[in-house]
């Protein structure tokens, strides 16, 4: 992602990100969550509390936290939503 916004920065090329692309930036990739199976979507971006108590994969909590456990580090420590 750095180096792509580099590359942007440049040459001023636009690139186009996929849906895939976007799920290293994102935990919650759609901003969306389940309650009761029913797919609900948060009303501003959540909080890692928040994010560790909404169970973020329709299949379990342990795919959503599975999800968390590998994108967080892109928000915290590398800082990668700015890329985008």
């Amino acid at each position: 992602m750095i180096e792509i916004n580099k590359y942007k920065e440049k040459t001023g090329a636009k690139v186009i990100m996929t849906v895939h692309d976007y799920h290293i930036v994102s935990a919650s990739n759609s901003l969306s969550y389940y309650e009761n199976a029913e797919k609900k979507f948060f009303k501003e971006p959540p909080s890692f509390k928040v994010l560790l108590t909404k169970k973020l994969d329709r299949r379990s909590y342990v795919y959503g936290l599975a999800r968390l456990v590998q994108w967080y580090p892109y928000y915290s420590v590398l800082n990668l939503q700015k890329n985008v």
